[in-house]
């Protein structure tokens, strides 16, 4: 599942387009949660990749055997790689094949590319050590250097995702978190291996309560921040330092369950992201100020988690 760091940063980017646009709310948040699907089908993609890898190689493994003069080991193929578990149970789950099926995941015409991908596996060291059992890898560990040599550290890959959906780019990392926790999931044999977006209701909720609250509160938050700023006038300020302060301000008083440090060092790394070299201070000092005074006021109430000073 997404991080609520990786909620954030979709949600930064759907207020960034609103502020830029006239796009209508309801129509951003349906934006938004589109584009947490793309991540799940970036995901399922890639999933798929290393599934048109084995592919390849069952393929391989029977065109051997209908040689006509096959030799020994094209009728006696070592069937390490083919038959590796976590494979195995990726190719074989069901409800893999449905949301494959779904979304209607394939590599189609880039499979091409997966033949390259194949005959560099082939030759590589790691592979022919696996396949004679002396890696000191287990089955895990393979497809996990399987994955992070030819998918998850390939530029060629990343040039065909982009090609693709020019917003896969941008959705790599997180789609690549749930590959490893999915394959981690098989390793650890649970029933149900594929991941889901969100932790739970409250993080599904998450977006759309921050977009919407941001915006609807939107000349309320503005003016707490501008009483803050001695000297400034409200256009100085860059639009993403402002859009970054609103929404921290709408989880001071908004989300009773997150801790009001927390939400500051979320937003002090976003800054590192999506602003100036000196927001993160120019930023702390505002945040920091309208936390505390929210809190005094009694505005801003936490609860459970929220409780907690770290």
């Amino acid at each position: 599942m997404l991080t609520r760091r990786q909620i954030r940063i979709k949600t930064f980017q759907a207020l960034f387009a609103y502020y830029h646009s006239t796009i209508d709310v309801n129509a951003g948040v349906a934006n938004l949660y589109k584009s947490f699907e793309s991540i799940y089908e970036l995901y399922l993609f890639e999933l798929r990749g290393i599934l048109e890898v084995r592919n390849l190689a069952l393929e391989l493994i029977e065109r051997r055997k209908q040689k006509i003069k096959p030799t020994f080991e094209d009728l006696h193929p070592n069937l390490r790689f083919v038959n590796n578990k976590i494979l195995l149970r990726l190719a074989n789950d069901p409800k893999v094949a449905k949301a494959f099926e779904k979304k209607k995941i394939n590599w189609g015409d880039d499979r091409e590319l997966i033949g390259r991908i194949f005959q560099q596996l082939l030759k590589s060291e790691a592979y022919l050590t696996y396949m004679n059992g002396t890696s000191g890898m287990d089955d895990l560990e393979f497809i996990l250097w399987l994955y992070s040599a030819f998918f998850a550290n390939n530029e060629i890959v990343h040039q065909l995702y982009e090609d693709k959906n020019i917003h896969w780019a941008e959705e790599l990392e997180p789609a690549q978190m749930l590959v490893c926790q999915t394959l981690q999931n098989i390793a650890e044999e649970k029933s149900n291996i594929l991941c889901d977006i969100f932790k739970d209701e409250s993080d599904r909720q998450m977006p759309e309560i921050l977009y919407r609250k941001t915006i609807e509160n939107d000349k309320y938050l503005e003016e707490l921040i501008i009483k803050k700023i001695a000297n400034w006038e409200p256009d100085r300020i860059n639009i993403s330092d402002m859009i970054l302060m609103k929404m921290a301000i709408c989880e001071f008083l908004f989300f009773e369950e997150i801790p009001v440090k927390v939400t500051i060092n979320e937003y002090l790394d976003l800054s590192k992201l999506y602003s100036t070299p000196k927001s993160r201070i120019f930023i702390n000092g505002i945040i920091d100020k309208i936390a505390q005074e929210l809190t005094e006021q009694h505005i801003a109430i936490k609860t459970g988690r929220g409780l907690l000073q770290e």
